[in-house]
């Protein structure tokens, strides 16, 4: 299983990435905050895509994720 970890980091970076087109509908250049933001997401990522690799199932990253949207929702 030599391929894990570089497709769980590919991955992981395209999910960071994905999170700074939030800040580019709103400001250009892109604040220094936008990626903080990005780099927390590739984190985010990282566990997502462990849970999805441990678990085997889909399902459970899927879970990890609502979770940590209504968490967010919840503190905003």
């Amino acid at each position: 299983r030599g391929g894990t970890l570089p497709i769980l980091m590919g991955s992981a970076l395209l999910f960071g990435m994905e999170h700074l087109g939030y800040w580019a509908q709103s400001y250009w250049p892109l604040p220094v905050e936008a990626y903080l933001h990005a780099l927390s997401m590739v984190a985010a990522g990282i566990c997502f895509g462990f849970f999805r690799h441990t678990s085997r199932s889909l399902s459970v990253p899927i879970i990890a994720h609502i979770l940590a949207n209504g968490v967010i929702l919840l503190f905003q």
